[in-house]
């Protein structure tokens, strides 16, 4: 799964093979989408900072109630996202900033207190349900409910972050349920971070009152070690790799299994250290979260180690249900060797025309062998060439190599392409390429498999 934070990122991510967002930063949208403070819009006539409300009016002048402008401005830059991986899970983070951060918002300074130590001060789960930010989180799960039942995007699962102690928990979702947002309601998930040494010692009792946990490493290793993570001076003592981290991190694994919630983690020690990608894979977790650009090489460590470790995993390792290993791994791991390629060429199309069909899993394996000669013999012969892509209904993927190959032969040639016909009745595929189907050069038309003769006449027609 990738971590994003940024709305336009899903432009430029999403044809990574992802299955899902494992982390949405809903505070980076704020601050550079929406740029301010919600208490401000809240409370505008009580704002002392007279440039601060010229900004604010200038910014929501469109909106006659100015918390309107969060609500949608918020809702809109989400669902970019949202769509780009729909119907993939997306887990949006409620906001986490420190108070610092929230100051420098605009009209923020009057609502936030000044703290010595911000990390470990009024941030996350504990603002939720204060008096001084309550009125704030309401509009952020305004927000979420809008994305979820008016703009459709029901695969967004909510997160709640630095969540302290079970009774934080019950407030929080408390608040939620009064503000549209109730657990399990029209099929609302709420996960919880663990970053807390307390969400691991009664990971049981938080499992009860959330439906999965993502853990944080970097604030669950700054806790367990009692490191500050921003010392200069302690640098070289923070270490996720550490055994008490470890111990954390296989214990709520553990626990949370037994209690039927599901584990993720969002963090950057698998991406530099794929001997803890290995660990992460020995304890069962069930999804890894990193950043785009070290999504491959992860994705690729993750698939070694479960083909190296199925064997030896015990049942007592995965959550209920789940005989074959992690659903993230599974994707790259568990499929069984082939001899059959998954891509095959089409008879009884134009010679410009290159026509494939994909089923199963395709791999770097099947571009080499099938797609990349059909694409050299048509573009030796025609200034321009089109393509017909028909997708199963049992496509279930395509591996980090296949992607990369597919990147390559769609980048190298990017002005080459006449006309894209792509034939599908799989859902996510069908939206992905309607929503950003336009930044190809060549006109690209999406089918169902009904359609099929629609699609042939269309890329044949001179």
């Amino acid at each position: 799964m990738l971590n994003l934070a940024n709305p336009a990122a899903a432009f430029r991510w999403w044809r990574l093979p992802a299955d899902g967002v494992g982390l949405l930063r809903m505070e980076f949208v704020v601050s550079n989408h929406i740029k301010v403070h919600p208490m401000a819009l809240v409370r505008y006539d009580e704002l002392k900072d007279d440039a601060a409300k010229r900004q604010i009016a200038k910014l929501t002048a469109a909106y006659p109630d100015k918390t309107d402008y969060f609500v949608d401005q918020l809702s809109r830059g989400l669902a970019r996202i949202a769509a780009a991986l729909y119907p993939k899970p997306v887990i949006v983070r409620m906001s986490d900033f420190k108070t610092n951060e929230y100051a420098n918002l605009i009209g923020g300074a009057q609502f936030e207190p000044k703290e010595e130590n911000p990390m470990l001060g009024f941030r996350g789960a504990s603002r939720y349900y204060s008096e001084s930010y309550r009125d704030g989180f309401a509009l952020e799960c305004r927000a979420i409910q809008r994305l979820r039942e008016e703009m459709g995007f029901t695969n967004v699962i909510v997160m709640i972050p630095f969540c302290r102690s079970l009774e934080e928990a019950d407030r929080v979702l408390q608040v939620m349920a009064e503000n549209g947002l109730k657990r399990q309601e029209n099929g609302l998930q709420v996960y919880v971070m663990c970053e807390i040494p307390s969400n691991v010692i009664l990971a049981k009792q938080f499992a009860a009152r959330f439906d999965g946990f993502s853990i944080g490493s970097n604030d669950l290793t700054q806790l367990t070690l009692g490191i500050d993570r921003d010392s200069a001076e302690l640098a070289s003592l923070f270490d996720e790799q550490n055994a008490a981290v470890k111990w954390m991190i296989a214990t709520v694994i553990d626990k949370a299994h037994e209690a039927g919630a599901k584990v993720g983690l969002c963090g950057q020690a698998p991406s530099n250290h794929p001997q803890f990608a290995e660990f992460l894979v020995s304890c069962g977790i069930d999804s890894i979260s990193v950043t785009p650009d070290s999504f491959l090489a992860v994705k690729q460590h993750v698939a070694e180690a479960e083909t190296a470790s199925t064997p030896a995993r015990s049942t007592a390792q995965r959550p209920a249900g789940d005989d074959n290993g992690p659903a993230h791994i599974r994707l790259l791991a568990n499929r069984a060797p082939k001899e059959v390629p998954m891509i095959e060429l089409l008879k009884d199309f134009p010679a410009n025309v290159i026509a494939l069909s994909a089923s199963g899993q395709v791999t770097r394996d099947d571009y080499q062998k099938v797609v990349i000669p059909a694409v050299e013999r048509a573009l030796a012969q025609h200034d321009k060439v089109r393509l017909y892509y028909q997708i199963g209904p049992d496509f279930s993927g395509i591996d980090p190599g296949a992607m990369w190959a597919d990147t390559k032969v769609g980048m190298g040639h990017f002005l080459r392409w006449d006309r894209i016909a792509v034939v599908t009745d799989v859902d996510w595929i069908r939206l992905s390429v309607t929503a950003f189907g336009f930044l190809m050069p060549a006109q690209v038309n999406v089918y169902s498999t009904a359609e099929a003769d629609a699609a042939k006449k269309w890329i044949s027609a001179t």
